[in-house]
């Protein structure tokens, strides 16, 4: 195939990394059966490309039960074909992973 002929198909037809990524916002109280639900509705209309980005959602950013669920998102993207782009920002400014990074303890910064 030449060069010109391969730039069309791939523009018509790109890899899966050079789709759109989404940024999935989790509002609320996530569930298993609502996530697998969303990621399936999103594997329907061929979006195979997302990220989960946490604002809005009642679960404590890194908690025990935040990465059950993104424990889950990881099983289920593997099921659907699809591919889970790790976020690993809360909030702003960037860097700080929603606080969590710098904590002050006895008057100490960690």
């Amino acid at each position: 195939m030449n060069d010109a002929n391969y730039l069309i198909k791939q523009f018509k037809t790109p890899d899966a990394e050079y789709e759109p990524v989404v940024m999935w916002f989790w509002g609320d109280m996530p569930t298993e059966d609502g996530i697998t639900f969303q990621m399936e509705q999103f594997r329907s209309q061929n979006i195979i490309n997302f990220f989960v980005h946490p604002a809005g959602c009642d679960i404590e950013y890194l908690s025990d039960r935040y990465m059950e669920l993104i424990q889950h998102v990881v099983k289920e993207a593997k099921r659907l074909g699809m591919y889970y782009w790790i976020y690993d920002e809360y909030d702003y400014p960037s860097g700080i992973a929603g606080g969590k990074l710098i904590q002050v303890q006895n008057g100490r910064y960690f």
